[in-house]
Parts: C-alpha cells; sequence; structure tokens
C-alpha cells in the first residue's frame, strides 16, 4: 500500500497543473469530455485516450504515458484510441487484425479495448494535451541522467505497457543472432529534421562527429566488444560503418535492416517522411520501435536526449551497466 501511494505522489509531480503549448507554439487540441455509451461496466470509469494529432511514435508513447498516470491517479480503466484520431502510424486496412494504431505495438494497458467499452455507462474522453511534458522538463531529467526518476517511469512502464509478443520474438532473435554474448554499446544518433532544422524547444542533438569521439573515448573505458547503432539517416549509419568497420578488423558495428532516408529535404519532418511501400506508416512505427527495444537491451548507451533513448533508458530498467546522456541544451 505504502508502495501505491509513493507512485502516485510520484506521478502528481511528473504532470504539470496546466500546458498551453507542445512547441512554443499553439496546438490544435480536445476538450475533455464525459460521455454515456450505454449500461455495460457500471462500476468502471473508462478514460480513453486520444490526441488531436500524432506526433513520432515514442512522442503518441510518451503522450499515453503521462494520461496512464493520470488515469491511474483517479482510478480510471484507461483505452488508447488511435484509431479514431489522425497519426502517422495509422493504415487504412486493419493490421493483424486491429485498426487501432497503439494495438499494432502494444496491448491495451488495462485489459480493456475500444469495442469492449462501446456500451459503457461511464466514459471520459481525454484531452488532447500532454499530461506528461516531455518535451520541457521531462526529456531534461533525461538530459540530467535523474535516475531516480528514470527508475519511477520504468516501474510504471512495467506494470502497465506489455510489447505484442512477436515484436517481443523478432527481437528476442535479433539480439541472440547478433550480439555473440559480447559487451554491447548500443548508440543513437539524430540527423536529418534535429541537425537541419533546429525544432524549437526540442533537446539539442550532438553532431555526428561529437558522437564518434564520445564512442571512441568510452568503448575503451566499457571494453566495448560490439556497437548497435541506430539512426533515421543512411549517411549517418554508412559513415558509422566504415569509420568503425574499416581494415580487416572484426565487423564491429551491428545495425538493424530498415529503411533509411537518404537525401534529405531539410523540411519535412521525420514521422512524414514516406517510403514507396506497402503499409509504410506501420512499417515505419514498427522499425523505430524494435530499434529502441534491442538498444534497451544493450549493456551500455550513447544518445542524445531524445524520446528514443528515454524509451530505451525505461524499457532497460536500470540493467544498464553505464550510460551516457548528451545535455546540450534546447533549441531557442
Amino acid at each position: 500500500m505504502q508502495g501505491k501511494i509513493k507512485m502516485k505522489q510520484f506521478i502528481k509531480k511528473l504532470i504539470p497543473k496546466r500546458i498551453k503549448t507542445l512547441f512554443k507554439k499553439k496546438v490544435k487540441t480536445l476538450p475533455e469530455e464525459n460521455c454515456s455509451w450505454g449500461e455495460e461496466y457500471p462500476e468502471h470509469t473508462f478514460y480513453i485516450i486520444r490526441r488531436a494529432k500524432g506526433a513520432g511514435l515514442l512522442s503518441d508513447f510518451n503522450f499515453v504515458l503521462g494520461h496512464l498516470m493520470y488515469a491511474e491517479t483517479k482510478g480510471y480503466k484507461a483505452v488508447v484510441d488511435m484509431q479514431n484520431y489522425p497519426n502517422y502510424y495509422k493504415e487504412k486496412k486493419p493490421i493483424n487484425g486491429t485498426k487501432n494504431a497503439w494495438e499494432y505495438y502494444f496491448k491495451q494497458p488495462m485489459g480493456f479495448n475500444l469495442s469492449d467499452v462501446k456500451n459503457a455507462k461511464n466514459v471520459i474522453l481525454s484531452d488532447g494535451a500532454p499530461k506528461l511534458d516531455l518535451f520541457d522538463y521531462g526529456l531534461h531529467y533525461i538530459a540530467k541522467q535523474n535516475k531516480t526518476v528514470i527508475f519511477n517511469v520504468s516501474e510504471f512502464i512495467n506494470k502497465y505497457i506489455i510489447v505484442n509478443s512477436e515484436i517481443n520474438k523478432e527481437i528476442d532473435e535479433f539480439c541472440s543472432d547478433k550480439f555473440d554474448n559480447k559487451s554491447i554499446l548500443g548508440v543513437q544518433y539524430r540527423g536529418t529534421d534535429y541537425q537541419q532544422t533546429a525544432p524549437s524547444g526540442h533537446q539539442i542533438q550532438p553532431s555526428l562527429d561529437t558522437v564518434i569521439e564520445k564512442i571512441e573515448k568510452l568503448k575503451k573505458v566499457w571494453n566495448v566488444g560490439k556497437i548497435f547503432f541506430i539512426s533515421e539517416e543512411k549517411e549517418a549509419t554508412q559513415k558509422i560503418i566504415n569509420y568503425f568497420n574499416d581494415g580487416d578488423k572484426e565487423k564491429m558495428v551491428i545495425t538493424m535492416d530498415k529503411a533509411l532516408i537518404e537525401n534529405y529535404d531539410g523540411v519535412t519532418a521525420t514521422p512524414n517522411w514516406k517510403f514507396k511501400r506497402k503499409n509504410n506508416n506501420y512499417f515505419s512505427g514498427l522499425e523505430y520501435l524494435k530499434e529502441v527495444l534491442i538498444l534497451s537491451r544493450c549493456n551500455y548507451l550513447i544518445g542524445g536526449a531524445t524520446n528514443g533513448v528515454a524509451t530505451a533508458l525505461h524499457f532497460n530498467n536500470s540493467q544498464y551497466k553505464d550510460f551516457y546522456i548528451f545535455d546540450l541544451g534546447v533549441f531557442p
């Protein structure tokens, strides 16, 4: 009981009283609404988590996480709705039997889906504002490497977030095949829009040369056997491979087979980049999630303060032997 009280106190500290903006500009949002859709489940109040307009997959994930924390403090049963509101990952036809983009990747957090609650008596539709502001002080706790907050968020995720079993199976197989029981350094580099457009309010990301310098320094200290590298950018990925796999040395860099951005136009936000393939929206989210979850299985971590690095830290559940997060401030 005491642990539950501490968790609720922690959640309340993370949730700001009011959030007016997301990137220091006006964001179209939704008002909270109270509804009654029928007479079923009178003993429960269902809280439908919805976002006016989605962003990157792990931005959406952290948006959901904040509303889950809010639902727990209220005693609501949360249901994530990425079916009836716009987001970058939803497809026109069902994926694995569902039209709800959340369920492409995760199970519903509290055991109820949209079909279960279609005739529910007590329903609250969430507002569209984030309860957990990961674009402001949220990623600040990642940049500052606040291990206490990271651990508490990890505990909350372990309680409510379940990755679909087929995705976990694929990750298990990848790690078993590629890691070779060696000490693995996971690295994320965010290029494209972060490097060229300097998005206001977001954490400043290190240059690729800076990342390489840090890898060179820490891989010796940490006695690293292999590097698992993730990026959305083809040029950066190839540069890392060429740099660390040169000559006749054992191939040190591991990457996941995925679509990569090349010839970036300097304008398009990464989630809005389209590859010419069937179900691109679904696969773009799947590939990024799998990369980040593999990152969470590494022994060490280097990266900037991003939603991807935050998610890797949380799913890692304090198992990293060590990690380094670049704290470079935010874009004005």
